[in-house]
């Protein structure tokens, strides 16, 4: 996440639906979308929403830089599900990053440009 902002510099969709400026634009990142419908080869559409965490406000971007804001999730997952739905999705999966403490030297997987990188928590969790 901390890294969220340097998409710009990446071929990678930032799927975060309930993410906003603070003229509730939802693409004010580059390469922000709120969903996206992949289509399988069988036919089947799948329409997958984005979520980020209603802690990202005091825990990332605290020095300003962005002015955004984070809505609550219930009415972003109804609106975006109905696009979805307008749209042709055949089912409908919900991806969130929804608040996760991290303890001090735990590593975890990032994915970035088609390969997953690990990395280590730092001691603020």
């Amino acid at each position: 996440m901390r890294d969220f902002y340097n998409a710009k510099d990446s071929s990678t969709v930032v799927l975060a639906a309930n993410l906003r400026d603070q003229n509730n634009q939802s693409n004010f990142l580059p390469k922000q979308q709120g969903s996206k419908i992949f289509n399988l080869k069988n036919g089947l559409k799948i329409g997958v929403i984005g979520l980020t965490n209603k802690e990202a406000t005091s825990k990332f971007f605290a020095n300003g830089t962005l002015k955004y804001k984070i809505l609550d999730y219930a009415p972003v997952v109804i609106e975006e599900s109905k696009k979805l739905r307008d749209q042709g999705a055949h089912a409908i999966v919900l991806l969130g990053n929804l608040g996760n403490k991290c303890s001090a030297g735990a590593t975890y997987g990032v994915w970035y440009e088609n390969t997953v990188q690990t990395e280590t928590c730092d001691e603020s969790g």
